[in-house]
């Protein structure tokens, strides 16, 4: 009775070890990944906290290669900026566009009900009534701005019709 009992505890205790273990490397894992996610610059031109020249023309390339990473960094921050902008532009403009087709759309509906009622009133049959006009789905203005189109071109294909 006594072994087992024992045996037991052991167990308990190896158990323990284990769990204490796993969060030491997890506490571990973390407390690096803070030191090295805030290394500067200047802990890169003196690695290992050693002093150097600073007329050495490795520290000097070393310095230029940094300055040169941070321009790219700033004019990529730039150019997101500007793309951003860009294509918040294009959605303001398909959004207006998508406005006036709407209410053309609208007007068109509106006009075919009249010419269905006129035809109605003198009798004509219901299959020889003219077809109710068709909005232009959102996805082909969407295309058509993609492709480059120009809205002169989308008003004289639409005049066509």
């Amino acid at each position: 009775m006594r072994m087992i009992v024992q045996e037991l505890i052991l167990e308990g205790q190896g158990a323990q070890l284990v769990i204490q273990n796993m969060g030491m490397e997890q506490m571990n894992l973390t407390l690096h990944a803070k030191e090295r996610r805030n290394q500067s610059d200047r802990t890169v031109l003196f690695p290992g906290g050693q002093g150097r020249h600073l007329t050495n023309p490795e520290l000097i390339a070393e310095k230029r290669r940094l300055e040169n990473e941070k321009k790219e960094k700033e004019l990529a921050k730039e150019r997101r900026k500007a793309a951003k902008a860009n294509k918040k532009a294009l959605k303001q403009q398909l959004e207006e566009r998508w406005k006036e087709v709407c209410h053309a759309h609208d007007a068109a509906v509106a006009a075919w009900e009249i010419e269905c009622l006129r035809l109605k009133g003198i009798e004509t049959a219901t299959k020889d009534l003219p077809k109710k006009p068709k909005r232009v789905l959102k996805k082909s203005l969407v295309e058509k701005k993609a492709a480059g189109e120009s809205d002169e071109e989308e008003s004289e294909s639409s005049d066509d019709d």
